[in-house]
């Protein structure tokens, strides 16, 4: 009897683990967009779902209330040098079915047109005069005009300058989705 109870509790406890993995919450006035293998799969709004952790990945979180994500990448100079930057950004959405639809018209996350403010503040600077005020104020001028577009409010951002190498990097500096509210074909993922 020992035994089984002992079984019984470790049986529980897994099944425990497993919902907790599996099972995710969306808090109220917050929508998830759920992508499964890259590709959109569905948006989840307030209430519990179910999340294959190796096919499917939250790629943008929405809410009304304030939101904090940071950003590490190499992203390139007009002078063509990478610098790695990582940065913060809190943001909240005016209207989450605003924001919804125009994330939806150009097929592109918030991450990546929070990344992409960047990689166009890094491309209209040089490397050799780079620092971080510069590129907080080129990176608040785009973040800004992004935002409104888009229906978000920014709350607040920092930036964090961690590689000014000289030399050419090769590893590969990002680049951002191409904006498809044109009504050309999404991305094609190799």
């Amino acid at each position: 009897m020992e035994i089984f109870l002992d079984n019984l509790i470790s049986i529980i406890f897994i099944v425990i683990i497993i919902f907790r993995v599996l099972i995710k919450k969306v808090p109220k006035d917050t929508v998830y967009i759920v992508d499964k293998h890259t590709h959109y799969h569905k948006t989840v709004k307030n209430g519990y779902f179910f999340l294959n952790p190796i096919s499917h990945t939250i790629t943008t979180k929405i809410s009304t209330n304030p939101i904090t994500n940071t950003y590490s990448d190499i992203f390139e100079t007009n002078d063509g040098k990478n610098l790695s930057i990582a940065f913060t950004v809190t943001y909240s959405a005016k209207n989450m079915e605003d924001v919804l639809y125009n994330l939806e018209k150009v097929r592109r996350s918030i991450d990546d047109i929070l990344k992409g403010c960047m990689y166009s503040a890094m491309l209209s600077l040089n490397s050799t005069i780079i620092s971080r005020e510069s590129l907080s104020a080129t990176f608040l001028s785009r973040l800004q005009t992004e935002a409104m577009s888009f229906g978000l409010n920014i709350h607040n951002f920092d930036i964090f300058i961690i590689n000014t190498s000289t030399g050419y990097s090769t590893s590969k500096a990002f680049k951002p989705h191409k904006n498809y509210s044109d009504g050309e074909d999404p991305i094609k993922y190799a």
